[in-house]
């Protein structure tokens, strides 16, 4: 239940601040993240998306519509911050608005919606990124991972399962559990807005934070390039002649080098070019809002780090926990330089 205190214009205003979080999220966060070094960044960003979407959601007081709007202005911002985004990346974030705003106006906003939304968001993301590996390495992929896992099965005498299906397991069980933990930090946090945040300190004062656009990309490629010499070498060692190993590698390399040319050569160019008109004329129609986003991103950069180090006292999950309730409500009390100004 929304607290009287929480008044519509208080309510509008917080939306905007949550929408700001979420686009900040999609194009910012992940750079953030990568310069604190934080494991499984991925799924983290994708966490917190399903977190902004259950606030907005929440604060919408039943006009679920809010949450299209506020996708809409996620994906246009991400488009003009992080241009060169793969189209999956545009995917993922249009399947996590569209489940969040049919999920909640089908059932509300209650603990089986936040769970159930945050479990299918994560789930999809998973499968998702499995199926991308999937398309640049091919079938020879999970080859490798059968013939490694059932050479250790070998050399431990124990009967493993295939590796293909202990890897999937594993990295599909990784993200159900991060669903069921991301659905109660978004209780919590829906908590903490009927408390008016009560447990949390005052924002600090905010330094800058600089962040390498590029470096996140090389070692994608770094990590793809280590990835297929890994399956090569598998394949080679695991092969019964040298011949098979040869026709093996090269089947490998071929299915990823061609698979590689044609996505960022034809169809992740082509997709962006066209979803990128599309953005610029939605832009031109939102242009105040867009801009009043664009605007608040370099202090959430800020915010994000100041948010991070108040968290150092906590450990583990539960400090991850506290760096986003620390975020959101910083996020939402944060007046700009020239409002501060004005009330000087």
């Amino acid at each position: 239940m929304i607290p009287a205190s929480l008044t519509p214009a208080r309510r509008w205003l917080a939306i905007q601040r949550i929408t700001a979080l979420w686009a900040f999220c999609e194009s910012g966060l992940g750079g953030v993240l990568h310069a604190l070094r934080l494991p499984f960044t991925g799924l983290l960003v994708g966490s917190f998306s399903v977190i902004c979407i259950t606030l907005i959601a929440w604060l919408s007081g039943g006009s679920y519509k809010r949450i299209l709007h506020s996708l809409l202005l996620a994906l246009i911002v991400k488009a003009a911050v992080s241009p060169h985004s793969p189209p999956t990346a545009y995917v993922a974030v249009a399947f996590q608005g569209l489940a969040g705003y049919a999920l909640y106006s089908a059932f509300r906003v209650r603990n089986f919606s936040i769970y159930l939304f945050a479990v299918i968001a994560l789930i999809e993301s998973a499968l998702q990124k499995l199926l991308t590996l999937t398309l640049f390495f091919g079938k020879s992929f999970w080859r490798a991972v059968d013939e490694l896992v059932g050479y250790v099965g070998k050399e431990l005498s124990m009967a493993l399962p295939l590796g293909s299906v202990l890897l999937v397991s594993c990295y599909i069980g990784i993200y159900l559990a991060g669903g069921f933990l991301c659905g109660t930090l978004a209780r919590v946090l829906v908590r903490d807005f009927q408390n008016e945040g009560r447990e949390i300190p005052p924002l600090p004062s905010l330094g800058t934070v600089a962040t390498a656009p590029g470096k996140r990309k090389r070692h994608r490629i770094v990590g793809g390039i280590v990835l297929l010499a890994l399956i090569g070498l598998t394949l080679y060692v695991a092969s019964d002649s040298r011949q098979q190993a040869t026709l093996a590698v090269l089947q490998a390399t071929t299915w990823t080098v061609c698979a590689l040319l044609i996505w960022y050569g034809l169809i992740a160019p082509l997709s962006l070019r066209l979803l990128h008109r599309y953005l610029l004329r939605r832009r031109f129609e939102h242009g105040a809002e867009v801009q009043e986003l664009l605007h608040l991103l370099p202090a959430l950069k800020s915010i994000a780090v100041a948010a991070w180090r108040a968290s150092a006292h906590h450990r583990g999950r539960s400090r991850f926990a506290w760096f986003v309730r620390l975020l959101v409500h910083w996020s939402l009390v944060y007046e700009p330089v020239e409002i501060q100004a004005q009330h000087a």
